[in-house]
């Protein structure tokens, strides 16, 4: 490989937070309360629809077959999602487990640098059977959709502007971190963190996209500026990562 004198801003960021010299570990019983604390976004105003969290036990679902088959699709449907799927999908980045019946150690289907889990979801839906169209935002506690405002096809062209299959889309699921949640403990290396995270939530969509016979296409092409609008989020408290469009 030739050497490029060419400088990216990415190559800084890297060396900015890359670890020189590793800190000694904390036993668990030194960790300060932020550590401990998990921390995640509700709208408590808006209203909520909940979601069928054993639901997974009713399909026919194998990994492997889903891992070997994964793929990305283009094309949309004509039909609507169900609840169920709905369920399904967002069971990607829910929360599978609590410890000792305690919250505060609870775990999810997805890992997260020191449990700090700085992930949101918002969810636009354009065809279900039984909810309205619109953005909803996902209550992990509850594992519940809260509706926010209505979304139309104009608004996701302008947030995808290079993407014309995206506003004949079913669903569009939008990540983002609260990487304020991540900082206190890992300074500039949360950003990696958070980035590794949304990756490893979108491999659970696919698979259960996958598993479930649903279409959905990874979305790196989106307007940051016109997202933040869409879901009301300052970028300097919460970073749009990652767009899924499941089709």
């Amino acid at each position: 490989m030739k050497n490029s004198s060419k400088s990216y801003q990415f190559n800084k960021f890297h060396l900015v937070s890359s670890i020189e010299k590793p800190k000694k570990v904390l036993p668990k019983e030194k960790w300060p309360d932020s550590w401990k604390r998990i921390y995640f976004k509700g709208y408590p105003r808006f209203e909520k629809f909940f979601l069928d969290k054993t639901i997974w036990k009713k399909i026919n679902y194998n990994l492997f077959e889903s891992i070997l088959n994964r793929k990305t699709s283009r094309e949309p449907k004509n039909n609507s999602l169900s609840k169920n799927d709905l369920s399904l999908l967002l069971l990607s980045a829910g929360i599978t487990r609590i410890e000792n019946n305690v919250f505060y150690d609870s775990r999810r289907a997805y890992p997260s640098g020191g449990a700090r889990y700085p992930s949101e979801i918002y969810i636009i839906i354009r065809k279900t059977y039984d909810l309205r169209p619109g953005l909803y935002h996902y209550h992990v506690r509850t594992h519940s959709l809260e509706f926010l405002w209505p979304i139309n096809k104009t608004q996701v062209r302008q947030a995808f502007p290079s993407q014309k299959f995206v506003s004949e889309s079913r669903a569009i699921i939008i990540i983002t971190s609260v990487i304020e949640r991540s900082v206190g403990k890992y300074g500039e290396r949360a950003y990696r963190y958070s980035l590794i995270e949304a990756g490893h939530i979108g491999q659970n969509i696919y698979l259960i996209s996958q598993a479930i016979k649903i279409g959905c296409c990874a979305l790196g092409g989106f307007n940051d500026k016109k997202i933040s609008k869409l879901l009301d989020i300052n970028i300097d408290e919460e970073l749009p990562l990652y767009c899924i469009a499941i089709l």
